[in-house]
């Protein structure tokens, strides 16, 4: 509500599989630190991690990440974009 949204597209080489739906939900971390707590959960719960905790800069300066499958299988990141205004 009253802000901007941003929606970023990248093409891969790689073979999409499962490709009815999303690839994907992004939820935005208000700190980095919380990337850092949501990886402490994943690993003491042991959910399968697919990448991260990892900077990404090549996305956004300071982009931090986690990259994880939920329970249904889908793909779930949590990320953190320092000049993201929130």
């Amino acid at each position: 509500m009253g802000g901007e949204s941003e929606i970023y597209f990248k093409e891969v080489d790689e073979e999409i599989v499962r490709t009815l739906g999303p690839r994907h939900i992004c939820y935005q971390a208000i700190h980095r630190e919380v990337v850092d707590e949501v990886a402490d959960f994943l690993s003491s719960t042991k959910v399968k991690v697919i990448r991260g905790p990892i900077e990404m800069n090549h996305y956004s300066e300071g982009y931090y990440t986690i990259d994880f499958y939920d329970p249904n299988g889908f793909i779930v990141e949590v990320a953190y974009t320092p000049n993201a205004e929130m």
